[in-house]
């Protein structure tokens, strides 16, 4: 058997102190640990499983109204979208 060190004895006692509820969370930070990222919400987006719901009808038109309009060119600048957000009155 592998010597284990104080502290990571420590940390096994603490897991299995853990209640059951909260073990998928812990699961996923000791995942974030393991994979040595440095930023915990890159890891998580890159991590995140695939989208597997089906497209509505509506969404799908949605896309396709929105595919149409960037083919013909019906588009908004980024710098335009800014200057529309900045000008904007803020909700309270």
């Amino acid at each position: 058997m592998v010597a284990r060190t104080k502290t990571r004895t420590r940390i096994h006692d603490l897991v299995d102190e853990v209640p059951d509820e909260k073990l998928p969370e812990l699961e996923r930070y000791v995942s974030f640990l393991r994979s040595g990222a440095d930023d915990p919400l890159t890891w998580v987006l890159e991590s995140a499983p695939e989208d597997d719901e089906p497209v509505t009808p509506e969404e799908e038109q949605s896309l396709q109204e929105a595919r149409e309009a960037y083919r013909a060119g019906r588009t908004t600048s980024l710098d335009d979208v800014e200057r529309l957000a900045d000008a904007a009155p803020m909700a309270h």
